[in-house]
Order: C-alpha cells, then sequence, then structure tokens
C-alpha cells in the first residue's frame, strides 16, 4: 500500500471519527463551531419549515 493512499486512508478514518463526536455535542456547540446562522437553517430545512407551517406561525403569533 502507498505512502499516499495510507494517508487519505488515515484522513478517512479521522474523519469518520470526527463526525462521530460531533454528533455527541449539544445542537448550540455545535452550531457555534460550524457558524452556522438561522439564515443558513432556514435555507437548509425549508422542506420542514412547510411541513410545519401552521405550527410555525403558531409559535411566531405567540411570541408577539
Amino acid at each position: 500500500m502507498s505512502k499516499a493512499f495510507q494517508s487519505h486512508l488515515s484522513r478517512i478514518v479521522n474523519k469518520v471519527e470526527l463526525i462521530e463526536k460531533l454528533r455527541t455535542l449539544d445542537e448550540i456547540t455545535l452550531l457555534e463551531a460550524l457558524e452556522i446562522s438561522s439564515d443558513d437553517i432556514v435555507d437548509a430545512f425549508l422542506d420542514k419549515i412547510n411541513e410545519k407551517l401552521d405550527y410555525l406561525y403558531k409559535q411566531v403569533k405567540d411570541q408577539d
């Protein structure tokens, strides 16, 4: 096995381990570490927002 392939394989294993560790973090810590904004979340989950539209309208209205 070449050194380049071994290095690539090592990075993959390390990445898998990192992903597993990230899954154990609480949501706030993960969002802060990844510098994810509310805009990013809304853009990424427009389908979920559409699924829960009535509920979200009520939540926003109750906040006012």
